[in-house]
């Protein structure tokens, strides 16, 4: 994700795996991986703190063993805006309208990026190793959005 934000030309943020927590709405979860795309410059350089810091603007759960589905209300409780869950070579997009998640065919960052077609990409890796497959997905978005740059 990171890679592909630099070719982009997007500011990113990638925090990993991290503890979100905020004590004040007694909400706290641990997140496989997270990132700022949005709100980058507002987190650039600081110890987040998620009292007084937006929450990250993006959130990926992948489900080898447990299912993340029941931390959802708590991604909700902590304004996390949208949440990629992959399970079962399938990605799935959820974005918060209102307060409560939504599935969405689109992401949010990326609208041109049709979901479906990352876990092809993601089978790839384990086939043909992860940067072959990065290659591939370049020349997808490349395709996609005639872009020459990346």
């Amino acid at each position: 994700m990171t890679a592909f934000a630099v070719q982009l030309n997007i500011e990113v943020l990638k925090l990993g795996s991290t503890t979100i927590e905020r004590e004040d709405l007694n909400c706290a979860v641990e997140a496989d991986t997270c990132f700022y795309f949005h709100n980058e410059a507002m987190v650039r350089g600081k110890s987040i703190d998620f009292k007084i810091h937006p929450p990250p603007d993006l959130v990926v759960e992948c489900d080898y063993m447990n299912s993340s589905l029941d931390q959802l209300d708590i991604y909700e409780c902590l304004g996390i805006p949208k949440v990629w869950r992959y399970r079962r070579q399938k990605l799935t997009v959820y974005k918060l309208v209102e307060g409560k998640y939504q599935q969405s065919d689109r992401s949010l960052a990326f609208p041109w990026l049709a979901i479906a077609q990352i876990p092809e990409y993601i089978d790839r890796s384990y086939i043909l190793g992860n940067r072959s497959a990065v290659k591939l997905f370049k020349q997808y978005v490349r395709n996609t959005i005639g872009s020459k740059d990346l």
